[in-house]
């Protein structure tokens, strides 16, 4: 019984807490992705002109398992003493603990990722060149300068940049702010649509828990109904039993009075005849 209870509010604990977690996830990875971008678009914003590229940052985020959260806790003294981020290229940041996921200082625009529950997984930086303008030299200039402003990560192959017809250029500032506006707000809508669907596997996930929340509430019923029919039987069993012996106790004493009877009509009969025996000698 306790077994089954302790198994359900584990899980009820789990669906209720995940859903809360989901959101906050999302909520830090857009914030993150948001912060990169805005150091990227500085950067590149002293070489080339706002309509003749273009920024698009995608970032994972997912909560540190238990057994990374301990390794960085015994190194934790380390990561303290340096402002440097030790990474595996192109793919896992390592994360300094006791900061927050992202604090944006009020004298610099660094920002820092915290390893209490969060760990960044992947970071892919795309920045869209107008092919007017792209060239090899130009892309690896920009590649080293965003790294060299980009401290917060050591990730040299996160770095990628495509070519593409930018719309607008040539043809006025207004015409191009009004194609670049429609394009990123295009992107935006992909992105969203990208996390509304992890939003539903998450859902599916907690409908998936509640089933099994439910199937055992009616194991745990089914249990509960069955210790309580044990009992009901085990009363009758008691009750029986003790009928018997009260039936068993009266008969046992209804024996005794008849031999209480008994014995003394014939103590009675014994005086009786001792009494005559002596009258007649």
């Amino acid at each position: 019984m306790k077994s089954f209870i302790k198994i359900f509010l584990m899980i009820f604990t789990i669906s209720s807490f995940a859903f809360s977690q989901n959101a906050e996830l999302i909520s830090q990875q857009i914030t993150i992705e948001n912060a990169i971008k805005s150091k990227v678009d500085a950067v590149v914003n002293k070489f080339l002109k706002s309509s003749e590229y273009l920024t698009i940052v995608n970032a994972r985020l997912d909560f540190k398992p238990v057994s990374l959260r301990s390794v960085d806790e015994k190194d934790m003294g380390e990561v303290k003493s340096s402002t440097q981020l030790s990474v595996i290229p192109g793919l896992m940041p390592s994360i300094p603990t006791q900061q927050s996921l992202y604090k944006k200082s009020n004298n610099s625009q660094d920002f820092s990722f915290s390893g209490e529950k969060y760990i960044l997984y992947q970071l892919e930086i795309i920045i869209y060149l107008d092919e007017s303008i792209s060239t090899g030299s130009l892309q690896t200039n920009l590649s080293t300068v965003i790294m060299q402003n980009l401290k917060e990560v050591d990730c040299n192959e996160c770095i990628r940049f495509e070519t593409l017809e930018l719309p607008g250029i040539g043809e006025g500032e207004q015409r191009t702010d009004s194609s670049l506006e429609e394009l990123l707000i295009e992107i935006d809508s992909l992105k969203e649509t990208m996390r509304n669907s992890q939003l539903a596997i998450k859902d599916n996930q907690i409908n998936e828990l509640e089933d099994i929340n439910a199937k055992y509430l009616d194991e745990i019923k089914d249990f509960q109904d069955h210790l309580k029919e044990q009992d009901r039987l085990k009363q009758e069993a008691e009750a029986m039993r003790m009928a018997r012996l009260e039936e068993n106790e009266r008969n046992y004493r209804a024996k005794q009075d008849s031999l209480y009877v008994l014995t003394s009509i014939k103590l009675d009969e014994a005086v009786r005849g001792r009494i005559q025996s002596e009258e007649t000698t």
